[in-house]
């Protein structure tokens, strides 16, 4: 992990999510004065399953996979994590404050750690910022019921299905081709090999082909009924 002390001023930066454009100047220069700016190279850890939770996460820049560790190396990944998400709400006001996830850096991330009681006072004094704060978790916290639900009522060609066209969204784009097959196994909650066989079984139909790694959808509705019937 190696620390980047460049300047980037919360006041006037151009990386605010809707959250901080509801705190007012003061505010703003408190986060600034407070905060570290981290950058993680591509495959490192940034945040550790089960360690002490001390600060709570913004992505400036870059992408990271959010996974549960399981025995035998086999990890579900919940969501890729992209730029102006946040890590670690989970356990701002829990008892427990510790970890529940994990999270590694795909491609080369930059982030602005806060400590959590610097973002708690935030929150006790703007109402609007706490809103807003509540409503990313709100969200946040649905896709992880989705994907659980999916990973409980969808056979593997549906899972698989689900998860191409998750990681074919715009957002996504700019790492569609470092997606490797284990991240799309475990994106979909089963193996490398079973991912590998139902590719190729979805190429020979026409669904989706290959641009390297990325993959390209051919026939969107096929896969979005395969999807939703899995």
């Amino acid at each position: 992990m190696a620390h980047n002390f460049e300047e980037i001023n919360c006041i006037d930066c151009e990386y605010q999510s809707s959250c901080f454009n509801k705190l007012i100047q003061s505010e703003l220069e408190f986060i600034n004065q407070n905060k570290v700016l981290v950058k993680y190279k591509k495959g490192e850890t940034i945040y550790k399953q089960g360690a002490f939770s001390s600060h709570i996460m913004y992505v400036v820049n870059g992408y990271a996979t959010k996974y549960l560790e399981g025995t035998n190396n086999k990890n579900l990944i919940v969501k890729i994590i992209k730029p102006f998400e946040y890590i670690g709400l989970s356990s701002l006001f829990c008892i427990n404050e510790h970890c529940y996830y994990s999270v590694s850096a795909i491609t080369d991330t930059t982030l602005c750690l806060i400590k959590k009681d610097d973002l708690k006072k935030l929150i006790s004094i703007n109402n609007e910022f706490a809103q807003e704060i509540i409503k990313w978790y709100c969200i946040n916290d649905k896709e992880t019921f989705n994907k659980l639900k999916s990973i409980n009522n969808k056979h593997m060609p549906g899972l698989l299905a689900e998860a191409i066209i998750y990681i074919n969204q715009k957002e996504y784009s700019e790492i569609a081709s470092i997606i490797t097959r284990k991240n799309l196994a475990e994106l979909s909650g089963i193996s490398v090999e079973s991912t590998i066989r139902i590719l190729s079984e979805f190429k020979k139909e026409k669904i989706i082909d290959f641009d390297g790694k990325a993959i390209k959808i051919i026939n969107k509705e096929t896969l979005i009924n395969i999807s939703k019937n899995g």
